[in-house]
């Protein structure tokens, strides 16, 4: 195992972030984790613990990310990358000028740059010639890729990292932490969460069309007999107050607002099933908590996550996301057959592996041998 050192680069510390990060240490790595900011006003995730097995730098820790500027933010970087000299960097956020301006400073100094990468885009509906150009400018100085799957890793070698350097296992969490979150966090919502939805409240994440679905699957249970579960939804964002009056009058809908990763975990583990209705979405990390508790995912086919973490029919259910009635009909199935839900659990259950942040080792290992 080689211990060249290598250094992540994430805006803030989130907990999937800390779960990559000790994973690598534990496994031998020598590993320094950058992060610009201590929290942000988007997601107000806990200040990462101090006490950690590798070396750990907040560059603005009492800063929200939103104050720093891109200026402020790449004299910062640029000078905690002079100070650590890593063998291999890992960049995420690739089009943001201060991560173009590290790639660059590694390029001159000589450090392979990795960029880490869940975006993907249908081979059928390139970008145009312009925006390809100018991506391609974006991603020329990076040596390899972390990418999240297949779809993603395509992506970037059509936009010109070198396809032999791209690994797997970008997005990937500690399946042990949120089990043990799960089993130690007492549930205090009140009645079972029933379906569950983990998203922002933002227009990509498509919230309107799942209480939209969620009111005809009430509306099937009435006409079955069949008495309906609730509709759990955990997250913030700008779309709260029309989403609130949206939901208002329809029974069995709760807003739990931005919540920790325990809570995240005590309500996955107690649901029907997790619904991410997106429009757009490059991954969804709930798909990977929810398949490490064994619940099924009914997921939009725009969801990165789905290549990899839900298989149709055996996990969950692959829905367009703007097919409100079929997404009422999968809910109800799952509501009114116990043994197509526990059928589909267990089938959840069985993808735990491919959420689990070992693959993200075995990619950062992959890639700090071929390249350092």
């Amino acid at each position: 195992m080689s211990r060249a050192r290598l250094a992540f680069v994430w805006a803030q510390f989130a907990p999937y972030h800390l779960d990559r990060l000790d994973a690598l240490a534990g496994a031998g790595f020598a590993v320094t984790g950058i992060a610009l900011a201590g929290a942000s006003r988007r997601y107000p995730w806990p200040p990462a613990p101090e006490s950690r097995s590798w070396d750990h730098r907040t560059l603005a820790p009492a800063t929200p990310l939103e104050a720093l500027s891109e200026r402020a933010r790449t004299r910062a970087l640029l000078g905690a990358l002079a100070a650590v000299r890593p063998r291999v960097l890992f960049l995420c956020n690739w089009p943001r000028p201060h991560v173009l301006a590290a790639a660059c400073w590694a390029r001159r100094a000589g450090v392979p740059a990795v960029v880490m990468c869940d975006s993907w885009a249908p081979e059928a509906a390139p970008d145009a010639w312009p925006r390809r150009v100018a991506k391609r400018a974006l991603l020329a100085p990076y040596r390899g890729g972390l990418a999240a799957a297949g779809r993603a890793a395509g992506y970037l070698a059509r936009l010109g990292v070198p396809a032999g350097a791209i690994a797997y296992g970008y997005d990937r969490i500690s399946v042990a932490r949120v089990r043990a979150l799960a089993n130690s966090t007492p549930w205090t919502g009140g009645p079972a969460p029933g379906f569950v939805v983990v998203a922002r409240l933002a227009p990509e994440k498509n919230v309107a069309g799942a209480l939209d679905a969620y009111v005809r699957y009430r509306r099937f249970c009435t006409a079955s007999g069949h008495a309906p579960a609730g509709l759990t939804i955990l997250g913030d964002g700008p779309l709260r107050a029309p989403l609130t009056a949206q939901a208002r009058g329809i029974p069995g809908v709760r807003f739990a607002g931005f919540v920790g990763p325990d809570v995240v975990a005590a309500t996955l583990a107690r649901a029907e099933a997790l619904l991410l209705a997106s429009w757009r979405e490059p991954w969804g990390l709930a798909v990977n908590e929810a398949v490490a508790l064994g619940v099924p995912v009914l997921a939009s086919t725009a969801v990165g996550a789905t290549e990899t973490l839900v298989q149709d029919g055996r996990s969950g259910y692959l829905l367009a996301p703007g097919d409100a009635h079929a997404w009422a009909r999968a809910m109800h199935r799952l509501s009114a057959e116990p043994a197509t839900r526990a059928r589909l659990a267990d089938g959840a259950a069985r993808l735990a592996p491919r959420a689990d942040v070992g693959g993200f080792v075995d990619g950062v290992g992959w890639l700090s041998e071929r390249l350092a």
